[in-house]
């Protein structure tokens, strides 16, 4: 997913991708663990805009992944509605010490920009780290295993004691 900076004239450039499930999945095959994939296409909608060498990306991110709920482990669906906000400056003007850039920064070479890594980031934040397919979900039995969203289970739950309980008198 490219942007020519020759396309981006005065009054900016809009554009709009639509990049189906194979080459989204494709783009996370380099992650060292995925723990999602993608269900359904990604919708980027971008207006690229330029002040001398420097060009400001803003755009929004649309698109659905599956996760595994960290409570149940159950799949499930979850929609990621992301904004995309990027500065990219030619790489001539790259500090030469790596601490002196700005987090905030992307830098580019020659007339095109390549969105890709910089989309995939920010799915990847838009990702909850502990996803659950519902706030109210029970998770499983410590016990048996059994999903206590769907069935109940007759194991006897231990009640944790702690030694510091007594401290909860002194808040009140």
């Amino acid at each position: 997913m490219k942007i020519k900076c020759e396309d981006i004239g005065d009054s900016g450039l809009t554009s709009s991708f639509l990049k189906d499930v194979d080459w989204l999945n494709e783009l996370i095959s380099d992650l060292k663990t995925k723990d999602f994939s993608f269900s359904k296409p990604m919708n980027l909608t971008l207006t690229a805009t330029r002040s001398g060498g420097n060009i400001f990306i803003r755009g929004k991110i649309k698109t659905t992944v599956i996760l595994s709920c960290a409570r149940c482990l159950e799949s499930f669906e979850y929609p990621v509605n992301t904004d995309m906000n990027l500065t990219f400056v030619p790489a001539s003007e790259r500090p030469l010490q790596v601490e002196d850039t700005p987090a905030e920064l992307e830098f580019y070479e020659g007339d095109t920009i390549d969105l890709s890594k910089d989309m995939r980031d920010q799915i990847l934040l838009a990702i909850p780290l502990k996803p659950l397919c519902k706030d109210s979900c029970k998770g499983l039995c410590p016990q048996c295993g059994v999903n206590l969203n769907m069935e109940s289970c007759n194991c006897h739950r231990v009640t944790f004691h702690s030694k510091f309980e007594i401290l909860r008198g002194l808040v009140k």
